[in-house]
């Protein structure tokens, strides 16, 4: 659609239909491949597997218990613990 702001004026004047049909027949594709499109792909189920998730932010959470060993501030380590703590329960 933008490429017809870039045609110069006179085209305008000498070639309304062919302007229109251009503008018809992209908005056809557009609304064709909007609409029609993802009726005729297989639809995917999708999984949900938290229990990868899950492992991960345990391994995180052991490996931030033993870095909080080793330091004197624990507060931000601690801060961390919490915020995963919070998302292994929702």
């Amino acid at each position: 659609m933008q490429t017809i702001l870039l045609i110069p004026s006179n085209l305008e004047q000498e070639y309304p239909l062919l302007l229109f049909l251009v503008a018809g027949v992209t908005l056809l594709s557009f609304l064709t491949g909007l609409l029609v499109l993802p009726h005729l792909s297989e639809e995917q189920e999708e999984t949900k597997d938290y229990l990868m998730h899950i492992a991960i932010l345990n391994e995180v959470t052991a490996e931030l218990e033993k870095e909080l060993e080793g330091h004197k501030n624990k507060l931000p380590f601690m801060r961390l613990l919490i915020i995963i703590t919070v998302e292994l329960k929702t």
